[in-house]
């Protein structure tokens, strides 16, 4: 079956004081150039027509479906709109049908979403309050990681640096990451600053989050000793980037008892909240990597290393699998 990519563009027009602003979302999703009744009928529904458009409430079904808040109709650019929306007919009932995919962090989520005017009916990856359609992709992939936890305990500092992996059981084909700096001291543990990273910064994801964690993702196994041998998959859209330093940089961190919340040195402000107080942990789901400016790429099978980093020169590292599945 030949498919075509087609593209979904969220219009959004933001007013504000004298100028307009335009912002502009883009999904993307695969469908094929004719309707075969083989894979429809398989799951009990047929294609009923293709390449339509839906527009206002509607579009913003799906928009808000997603965590994303739908835009102000405006009648001259018609925008909210969905584009390349099937009409579909299951069990006696007509639902539209959209790949939808929007961008977390520089890492593109998709899911398949059948929904009508006022309401979603189903949502592939299944996501809490929605049932899963009957529908699958081509190819499915699943990420194991070789153990749950690992970490790391400098006892001149105090402080602990772990790495946690777990298959995303929400999105299909995911890793959920987290990263934590812990303090092993029972009693607030005053920490001075440090500038120790094993590797740039700005190849790493979440070091923009807490100017103290950061991860990186390599393609083959590695340990803590050798993963400059490697090189670092681009987990950042090309192009983006973020300010991660502090408005005044701290001297200190006081970590609380056994906790992972810090607070900088009175006189510091950190610009990404805000507040000089913050938890050292973070966690994200990807899925994939940037091999170009607008390509993305799944995790293809094999064998991956993700190696977490913090400023006073800690590193951890274990390993996952992508397994392909094939179709189901």
């Amino acid at each position: 079956m030949k498919s075509r990519l087609v593209v979904v563009v969220i219009a959004v027009i933001i007013m504000g004081g004298a100028s307009t602003a335009y912002v502009a979302w883009s999904t993307i999703q695969h469908t094929s150039n004719s309707v075969t009744t083989s894979h429809s009928l398989a799951f009990g529904w047929t294609i009923i027509r293709t390449n339509l458009t839906v527009y206002y409430n509607t579009a913003c079904v799906v928009i808000e479906s997603s965590y994303l808040s739908c835009p102000t109709m405006d009648t001259a650019s018609h925008s909210p709109f969905l584009r390349n929306v099937d009409l579909i007919l299951y069990q006696g009932n007509h639902y539209y049908d959209v790949n939808f995919t929007y961008y977390s962090n520089g890492q593109p989520v998709t899911r398949t979403i059948w929904f009508t005017n006022s309401t979603v009916f189903c949502m592939s990856p299944m996501r809490s309050g929605y049932g899963t359609c009957p529908t699958r992709p081509a190819q499915q992939s699943v990420l194991v990681p070789s153990r749950s936890s690992t970490g790391a305990t400098s006892p001149s500092l105090g402080l602990s640096l772990v790495l946690r992996l777990a298959s995303d059981r929400v999105n299909s084909g995911s890793l959920v990451v987290t990263v934590v700096v812990h303090n092993s001291l029972g009693r607030v543990n005053n920490v001075s600053s440090a500038n120790g990273w094993r590797v740039s910064t700005s190849s790493l994801r979440g070091a923009y989050q807490t100017t103290m964690v950061g991860y990186a993702v390599y393609r083959g196994t590695y340990g803590e000793n050798n993963f400059t041998a490697g090189t670092p998959l681009a987990l950042m859209e090309p192009g983006s980037s973020f300010r991660c330093t502090p408005c005044s940089p701290p001297g200190y961190y006081s970590f609380q008892p056994n906790g992972d919340n810090a607070t900088m040195s009175p006189g510091s402000m950190f610009g990404y909240n805000g507040s000089p107080t913050m938890l050292i942990n973070f966690t994200e789901s990807i899925s994939g990597f940037w091999t170009g400016p607008t390509q993305f790429d799944a995790f293809p099978a094999g064998t991956y290393t993700v190696v977490a980093f913090d400023q006073w020169g800690q590193t951890v590292a274990m390993q996952f699998t992508v397994q392909s599945t094939g179709n189901q």
